[in-house]
């Protein structure tokens, strides 16, 4: 369960780091809608490498780092796509 805690604490780092620089940089007129877009491509790719990763280590016959990274895909998605609607409703 341990590993599990930091691999799935080390992808909401990422996610927090690039959620902070996108809202930084997200400016004009119509801001939410370029933040939800630029989120949606971020979080898709991170959880697309999460399960490639998981993907690899199944394949290496090591389950339970595998299984830890497929649930961080699903935690990653999870919050992450949240994240994206609930700073369109601003």
């Amino acid at each position: 369960m341990n590993d599990l805690k930091k691999t799935a604490g080390y992808n909401l780092l990422i996610m927090v780091a690039y959620t902070l620089l996108s809202s930084v940089f997200s400016t004009g007129n119509e801001w939410q809608l370029g933040f939800m877009i630029l989120m949606v491509v971020l979080i898709g790719i991170q959880a697309g490498l999460n399960l490639v990763v998981s993907l690899i280590f199944f394949v290496q016959k090591d389950k339970l780092r595998g299984r830890n990274f497929l649930l961080s895909a699903l935690i990653v998605l999870v919050i992450g796509f949240s994240t994206c609607f609930g700073v369109a409703s601003l």
